[in-house]
């Protein structure tokens, strides 16, 4: 873990989010960025798309909506959340497949998701892309820490521009995708 939080811009999206128990299964990454003064990037899309589910009528899906809110707010709470976004950005899936596709050329790039489709954009963006760093997938799998890529093996802003969302709310800042740094 030591080397995600200090070798890799870390991503979270919205399933990640939405697990119960995230912040006990990542304490050693979570404190190991804390140590290394380090964020979590979280797309202003991925925070849209929490809010969204929150309302639902579907209770299991307004619950694990909830949930990713808890998890975001505790990360907020202990300045560990970097949000980022533009007011153009796409979906969410869009949004993490144009971001890596940019800057993964420049930066190790982490992604913990639970999301198979969003997964697969991004082995093939990995494929896709030479002379650049593959976007490291993780994900949990009966309690395990596991990279995306075994599961599919044989299967085919400007920083001076800051902007708000309302988490809960509470205005929060967040930047553009200039730079990730």
């Amino acid at each position: 873990m030591k080397l995600i939080a200090t070798s890799y811009k870390i991503f979270f999206d919205d399933t990640i989010l939405a697990l119960p128990s995230l912040l006990s299964d990542l304490s050693l990454l979570i404190n190991e960025i804390k140590a290394n003064v380090g964020k979590i990037i979280v797309p202003v899309k991925v925070i849209e798309a929490i809010q969204k589910n929150m309302v639902s009528a579907d209770k299991q899906v307004s619950d694990l909506a909830r949930i990713a809110m808890k998890n975001l707010m505790k990360l907020q709470e202990n300045d560990l959340a970097d949000i980022r976004g533009e007011r153009d950005d796409g979906n969410v899936m869009d949004t993490f497949i144009s971001v890596f596709a940019k800057f993964k050329s420049s930066y190790r790039i982490a992604l913990f998701s639970q999301n198979e489709k969003l997964a697969r954009r991004v082995i093939a963006l990995n494929k896709d892309e030479a002379n650049s760093f593959p976007v490291l997938l993780i994900h949990f799998e009966d309690n395990l820490i596991v990279r995306w890529t075994t599961k599919f093996h044989n299967q085919e802003c400007l920083p001076d521009d800051t902007k708000t969302t309302i988490i809960n709310n509470k205005s929060v800042s967040f930047s553009g995708w200039d730079a990730i740094n």
